[in-house]
Formats: C-alpha cells, sequence, structure tokens
C-alpha cells in the first residue's frame, strides 16, 4: 500500500535529558555507550561513521548514532522495501518557542505538536507564526495522503516519490523542500547489516556499567 514514513534527524535526541548519559560526554563513555548499543564487536566500525568532527560535541555523536540504529535506519529499509508508492521525511526542526525542548534538537515527540496540535507532553507549547505554518503544511500533506495516497497538491512543496534510484525525500522545516541523495546512506548500509540493537549481552565492563535505555 502507498506508505508516508520519516523520522526526525535527532530522534533520539530527548536522551540528552538522561541522567544516566554523561554531558559532556568522554571517548571513553563514547566507547562503552556505543559498545553497548551496537554490540562490541561492531563498535569500533560504528565509532568511524559517526566521527565527533562532524557533530556539536562528542554526546551527540553518540546521539546521532542511536538516532539512526533506533528510529532513521529502520524507516530507510521499510521505504527501500515497500513496492508501492513512498513518500519519506525527515523532520530537522527545533522548537523556536522553549529554550528547554530546543536543547533535544529535531526529536522524537517534539514534531508531534507541530501536527497534532498542543497535546502531551508539549500541551502548553505556544508555536511561533514559522511554526503555525509549518503545521498547516504538515496537516495538508497528511490529510492528503490519508485520502488520495499522494500527499502533494497545488501550492505545497512537491514532495517526490522515495525510489531507490533516486532516494529523494523530503526536509520538514521552516523551509520545506524536497532533498536529493540518500540520508545517511553509507552510516545505514552498515548499521543495517547488525545481527542487533541494544544487544541483551554485553562484556563484564558493559554489564557493570548498564545503561538503561528505554525499550522501542
Amino acid at each position: 500500500m502507498p506508505l508516508l514514513i520519516g523520522s526526525g534527524r535527532e530522534e533520539w535526541g530527548f536522551e540528552v535529558y538522561d541522567p544516566s548519559i554523561p554531558n559532556p560526554m568522554s571517548w571513553d563513555q563514547y566507547v562503552l555507550f556505543s559498545n553497548n548499543l551496537v554490540g562490541e564487536a561492531f563498535g569500533a566500525k560504528a565509532r568511524a561513521l559517526y566521527s565527533p568532527s562532524s557533530y556539536q560535541s562528542i554526546l551527540w555523536t553518540f546521539l546521532s548514532l542511536g538516532s539512526d540504529a533506533i528510529y532513521t535506519c529502520p524507516v530507510r529499509r521499510l521505504a527501500l522495501a515497500n513496492q508501492h508508492p513512498t513518500y519519506r521525511f525527515l523532520n530537522t526542526h527545533v522548537m523556536e518557542n522553549d529554550p528547554v525542548f530546543a536543547e533535544s534538537k529535531a526529536s522524537h515527540v517534539t514534531e508531534e505538536v507541530l501536527l497534532w496540535g498542543a497535546t502531551g507532553i508539549l500541551n502548553f507549547y505556544t508555536p511561533t507564526p514559522a511554526e503555525q505554518a509549518l503545521s498547516l503544511r504538515k496537516e495538508r500533506y497528511w490529510t492528503n495522503f490519508a485520502k488520495t495516497g499522494d500527499p502533494n497538491e497545488t501550492g505545497l512543496p512537491v514532495w517526490p516519490l522515495y525510489e531507490p534510484n533516486k532516494a529523494e525525500f523530503l526536509i520538514l522545516d521552516d523551509v520545506t523542500y524536497a532533498a536529493s541523495g540518500d540520508y545517511h546512506a553509507v552510516q545505514c548500509n552498515y548499521l543495517s547489516t547488525l545481527p542487533f540493537i541494544l544487544p541483551p549481552k554485553c562484556d563484564a565492563l558493559c554489564r557493570a556499567r548498564a545503561i538503561p535505555f528505554p525499550p522501542h
């Protein structure tokens, strides 16, 4: 069936508030935490694909690895596997009217207020004018897709089909546009080969300092 699917660029950004995750994070802690995420045998290669030089800090390097491993790369696999019209999005929007939620960047949950309104943990939030416009675009895309299987309509930025030979997707932000190139394709191609994410067993050091990742 037609599929509309996507993720946030920093889906795991809400973990920045977890007191069990050190902030700032040292390189040794990054090694330990990333090994616990993908397995010790695969940690070195994963870290080579997520270098702190590409991110704001070592902590955000780890959170980007987790965002891809748990959310974005599985979304990509589903999008590539679907044999029917598929529309993929990447949410890059950082909340503009609350400095605390802005700290988690484009994380899981924060985008919900722009689609469903101020509910749940964000029931107090007042969107900025730019966010209200983004919210309207999202509502129109989702409504069109529910009605016809195609999110597009005149007046909205064109949302291209996500296809293996093009891998175009929609960036959802104050400026909404179609992006070419497959987001984090190299990273996802590797992470998708791993036998597990959040392995059930780890070495003695890992067990001694077990990290209470939330269930997924």
